[in-house]
């Protein structure tokens, strides 16, 4: 596992939030509900502060829900002339072919539908299940494939709910889909009593995970045990907390070749040359890259590299001949969890250095946490963030 290269001013994402406004309801939702849309002139000022502060590689237009700004195409227009990566956070009521159309002509990229079993919402049932969520997931990437857009996912984790069937039955909905590039993890908290986002052992302090010499909250080792028993996945990177022994964001990284009957995946084990294969798009960009969409040739040869570097080049043939089968296709995958803010076991918060969905706010780019969070006590301030609150 490798940390993530990135500072303060070179982490390569940002999100802009256009609105507070929204057309669902969240049984997690962080956000009070208002009338706000900003701007073209507010999101420009916001995007320029981003940009001053950060090599950005991505944008990330969030809200509320983004989809209710009457101003969205021409805001994906303007994030667009800034030669970003346009990345859309949407719970995707609003989204059909027509609608996604207008966005994908203004420039946009990727999206990231935001729909789990916490939500009331007009085209769900109040009881729906996976099978549901399945289903209209489907239906949106039915709306995007034809477009090129890059498709992602997004739930919320509530308690220990790894040994909840809804939230594994999500979770293999997402690896079997060749469709689906990145899952995004976050987990419910208890704004009020965060500290308890840790487990207390018999003596009264965190019971904390370790993974590499980094601590991790528990909920960190049981999605690791998880994901390593039934998809054979290694963690891939974090990013480290404000006291660098710990972290609370862990990414997977798994190529998977897709055919009609089987899907098959390499074992990727991060290492100090994946750290500088990143460094390569800085050195020549100026940026790191954040949000990345499928490229065949460019995930089989991540997949060579390492097997090269960790001397399996044989399990690395083998996954090459499923690949040449006919029908064949090969998808990267990436699963990142973010636990959100804990208390360590010296009772500081702790919360991503460089938060890579940071947010503008008061005219600076903050950490989420720090814009929600009273650092000292662990208390929420009247600004929101990008973790699920219950």
């Amino acid at each position: 596992m490798i940390k993530m290269p990135w500072n303060n001013t070179t982490s390569p994402n940002a999100m802009l939030e256009i609105t507070d406004a929204c057309n669902i309801n969240c049984r997690v939702c962080y956000k009070e509900k208002g009338e706000l849309y900003k701007s073209l002139s507010q999101v420009e000022e916001e995007l320029t502060v981003a940009m001053q502060t950060r090599k950005l590689h991505t944008i990330t237009i969030s809200g509320g829900e983004p989809t209710l700004h009457p101003d969205l195409n021409a805001i994906i227009r303007m994030c667009k002339s800034y030669n970003l990566h346009v990345f859309l956070l949407t719970n995707g009521v609003l989204i059909n072919s027509d609608y996604l159309a207008q966005l994908k002509a203004s420039g946009l990229d990727s999206i990231m539908f935001h729909i789990d079993e916490g939500q009331v919402r007009p085209d769900l049932s109040d009881s729906s299940n996976p099978n549901d969520i399945q289903k209209r997931l489907n239906e949106l990437i039915l709306c995007a494939n034809p477009l090129d857009i890059d498709v992602s996912m997004s739930m919320t984790m509530y308690g220990s709910s790894w040994n909840q069937q809804s939230t594994r039955q999500l979770v293999e909905y997402f690896m079997s889909c060749p469709d689906l590039t990145f899952l995004f993890i976050s987990k419910a908290i208890d704004p009020d009593t965060c500290h308890l986002n840790a487990s207390l052992s018999a003596n009264g302090t965190p019971d904390l995970y370790t993974h590499g010499g980094i601590l991790f909250p528990p909920s960190v080792g049981d999605l690791c045990y998880y994901l390593g028993e039934r998809y054979n996945l290694e963690p891939y990177s974090f990013i480290p907390a404000v006291d660098h022994k710990y972290s609370c964001w862990i990414s997977f990284f798994v190529p998977v070749i897709y055919t009609k009957e089987t899907r098959s995946s390499f074992k990727v084990l991060s290492n100090r040359l994946d750290s500088m294969l990143m460094e390569i798009p800085r050195k020549i960009s100026g940026h790191y890259i954040h949000k990345t969409t499928q490229n065949s040739f460019i995930t089989l040869l991540r997949a060579f590299v390492n097997a090269v570097s960790t001397w399996r080049i044989i399990p690395f043939f083998k996954f090459l001949a499923k690949f040449l089968r006919p029908s064949s296709m090969i998808r990267h995958k990436m699963i990142v969890y973010d636990n959100g803010p804990f208390l360590s076991q010296d009772s500081q918060l702790q919360y991503c250095e460089y938060c890579p969905t940071a947010i503008v706010h008061n005219g600076s780019v903050a950490p989420c946490c720090s814009s929600n969070f009273n650092m000292s006590k662990g208390q929420l301030n009247e600004h929101t963030c990008d973790h699920s609150m219950v």
